[in-house]
């Protein structure tokens, strides 16, 4: 059996099995006892989810309010991005990917058909957007197979839910996927100032990170990708619309926020990124 190994260094994500429970464990009792700011109850039959993808000290405590609002299901898919318009999908074709507590099996059959329909080539490096969302998977998931792909920021994201439903419908298996982006990159590190310095650079992220947020529990696919691909609001869109995608052919019409944040408030810097998590 070939196993995809870790390939992020230490620090995106804990290392140990025990240290991902400890984690996850303290995020659920600081959600349940002190209700932070932009805090909402998770639901618990979301059929896809938007979730952020920076390290777990950033923005895990969203990514996993995504998590714990996904219904039980017979397959994962964990759509990542960092993919440029036009460009091919990536998809993981491994037996298995390691993660803390050992390996996820992957969906072989589901991942074919991906690969089929989009011409998608495999993923070889390494990258964020799908690994760190892993451990969050094997721990809210334990023995479900994962479908893990990258996919560009354009229309093709739209069609790729639209496919996975389908295939959903044709198998007669339940689906949970979660589409992984962060919102703005502001500051030099990034090269994206267009609100200026200081306190009005901050105000025009906020800004920027509302709306495309609002755009996705809208579910306003056009809007998002305007917002992304015009005004930066998000690194991983496709990945965004796909879950959004495959949510709308799931029969639901709005998304619910929960919760928002972005990393200047853990760590002060003219350089900052914005993070959300969405329910469907």
């Amino acid at each position: 059996m070939k196993i995809r190994q870790r390939m992020l260094p230490p620090g995106w994500y804990p290392q140990e099995a025990a240290q991902v429970t400890t984690q996850l464990a303290a995020w659920d009792q600081a959600d349940s006892i002190d209700h932070p700011a932009g805090y909402s109850e998770s639901p618990v039959s979301a059929v896809a989810a938007i979730a952020p993808h920076a390290g777990w000290y950033f923005s895990g405590h969203l990514a996993w309010r995504a998590w714990k609002s996904a219904q039980n299901s017979d397959i994962v898919v964990i759509a990542g991005g960092h993919i440029p318009p036009g460009t091919a999908f990536r998809i993981i074709v491994e037996d298995a990917i390691a993660v803390p507590s050992g390996f996820i099996t992957v969906e072989k059959s589901l991942a074919s058909a991906v690969a089929h329909e989009f011409s998608a080539v495999q993923e070889t490096g390494a990258d964020n957007t799908v690994e760190v969302q892993l451990p969050f998977c094997s721990c809210k998931f334990p023995g479900i197979p994962v479908l893990a792909v990258r996919i560009p920021n354009d229309e093709r994201a739209v069609e790729a839910g639209t496919f996975l439903a389908a295939w959903a419908r044709e198998h007669q298996k339940r689906l949970f996927v979660l589409g992984s982006t962060d919102l703005t990159h502001y500051g030099e590190s990034y090269g994206f100032l267009p609100g200026g310095e200081g306190q009005a650079g901050i105000d025009w992220a906020k800004k920027n990170d509302a709306a495309i947020t609002e755009a996705f529990a809208e579910m306003d696919f056009k809007e998002s990708l305007r917002l992304a691909n015009e005004g930066q609001a998000a690194c991983s869109v496709g990945a965004a619309l796909c879950a959004m995608s495959f949510a709308r052919q799931s029969g639901i019409e709005a998304g619910i926020v929960l919760g928002s944040d972005t990393s200047y408030r853990l760590h002060p810097s003219d350089s900052f990124v914005g993070y959300a998590a969405l329910a469907y």
